[in-house]
């Protein structure tokens, strides 16, 4: 469904090339009668009837390109989903799978000593780039050839580093994968939210621009019954930082989602803005 922004354009935009259309002829014919006095003997008027049909087509053009553009938009937000999901699955396995690990290692060695080894402090977090770090941080621990393991709990329990490294390594790789996927998405979001930034700016002067022309010519005319009932008012937008209309578009102003925000990036090539995962937003586990 379109933006409630968008609609609130065409509305305005669609009644003006309606206007410009069906008055064309009786404000052409009598601006003829009205400036005829003041063409110069062997000179004629252009053809202002035509001259307002073309500002309706130019208009209306600018009502396709909205539109078009607010579509291309929404279908890119749809397609934000599966993206999302799997990494929200993917944060989900690597978290129960560190937390398996932790408990190994708190069980053969301790918490104090099982720290030392997996070398995260505080609880298994749930937010993937966290945790994605924290993941990073235990598996280079965990394949640290120098790392010297302290005595197990109980004689016969013996643990190899590198076979635990082996179980985080795919979690590790899968939640790194959604995340790039999730980071093109938003990347790709942000490109059709600038060309419907454009797309409005555009309506937005062709509304105002062939508004004030229309207006003119009823008024010069003496039809000014006709240009009472035009509307040239359009809907406030809020402007979207380092694009030429801020955010709203910023879906939040239009009724729709905001773009999300930027966070720091793990790791070069992976995602700067990744939301939390569904769910609980904070810590748990080991």
């Amino acid at each position: 469904m379109p933006s409630k922004g968008v609609l609130d354009r065409h509305r305005v935009a669609k009644a003006l090339v309606a206007a410009a259309r069906t008055h064309a002829q009786e404000v052409g014919e009598r601006l003829q009668e009205v400036l005829a006095p003041f063409v110069p003997e062997g000179e004629t008027l252009p053809d202002l009837s035509g001259f307002q049909l073309v500002l309706a087509d130019y208009l209306e053009a600018q009502i396709d390109a909205i539109v078009q553009a607010d579509e291309l938009h929404l279908k890119e937000l749809d397609d934000d989903q599966g993206p999302r999901r799997r990494r929200d699955e993917a944060t989900d396995a690597l978290h129960d799978t560190m937390v398996a690990l932790r408990e190994t290692l708190i069980g053969a060695f301790g918490a104090e000593r099982a720290g030392e080894i997996h070398g995260i402090d505080g609880r298994t977090s749930r937010d993937p780039l966290t945790l994605f770090r924290q993941a990073s941080r235990m598996l280079e621990r965990l394949n640290d050839v120098s790392l010297a393991l302290p005595p197990a709990r109980l004689g016969g329990v013996q643990l190899d580093l590198g076979t635990l490294a082996g179980e985080l390594q795919p979690a590790l790789d899968e939640l790194a994968q959604a995340l790039g996927e999730v980071d093109r998405e938003i990347r790709e979001s942000e490109t059709t939210i600038r060309e419907k930034d454009i797309a409005l700016d555009d309506l937005d002067n062709a509304v105002s621009s062939v508004g004030r022309v229309l207006t003119g010519f009823d008024d010069l005319a003496g039809l000014s019954e006709f240009s009472d009932k035009l509307r040239l008012s359009l809907p406030a937008r809020r402007r979207r930082e380092g694009s030429p209309e801020e955010d709203p578009s910023l879906r939040e102003a239009e009724g729709e989602e905001p773009s999300p925000g930027d966070r720091q990036s793990p790791l070069p090539g992976l995602p700067a803005s990744t939301p939390p995962a569904s769910g609980s937003p904070g810590e748990s586990g080991p």
